[in-house]
């Protein structure tokens, strides 16, 4: 028995060593290890929370993007409406004015058109009739009473037919 004791006290003082030189080394390593741990995973953690914030907020940056995009497409298209009626106001206005011009055109030629026809009609009138008496008439004289005949007829100025 006494070797195995000796064993045992050398077993013994064979632990107390190793608890001291190899144990409380090896724990401490590990606690350091298991810290290193624990600290990378709440890094991880906070990251991930960051990534989450950030990406609330680019949907959120997004979401305010596409309504201020919106909003321009709207104010777009209500500009080119606009722009749109206005131009056809336009148009109609300047459409308007030429057909007016060239009323009054028609209505200055067809007036100018009466009065050379009037005074065709006149010399004519006044040719033949010299012709017919064979000798010159008084060329105001029958005018005047040319233009009294075309106001009581149905050859007025006003154009009437």
């Amino acid at each position: 028995m006494p070797g195995l004791l000796s064993q045992l006290i050398g077993f013994a003082i064979l632990l107390v060593l190793l608890r001291f030189v190899a144990f409380k080394p090896f724990m401490r390593m590990m606690d350091e290890r298991s810290r290193r741990v624990r600290e990378g995973l709440e890094a991880a953690e906070k990251m991930k929370e960051q990534a989450a914030q950030s990406d609330v907020a680019v949907q959120k940056r997004l979401d305010e993007a596409r309504q201020e995009g919106q909003g321009l497409i709207g104010q777009a298209q209500q500009i080119a409406s606009r722009l749109q009626d206005e131009a056809r106001q336009q148009a109609r206005t300047e459409g308007e004015a030429l057909l007016a011009r060239a009323r009054n055109e028609i209505q200055l030629e067809r007036d100018e058109a009466i009065a050379q026809i009037r005074r065709q009609f006149a010399d004519l009138t006044i040719t033949a009739a010299e012709k017919v008496i064979n000798q010159s008439l008084d060329k105001k004289a029958h005018e005047r009473l040319i233009e009294e005949v075309l106001a009581e007829s149905s050859f007025k100025k006003d154009g009437s037919s």
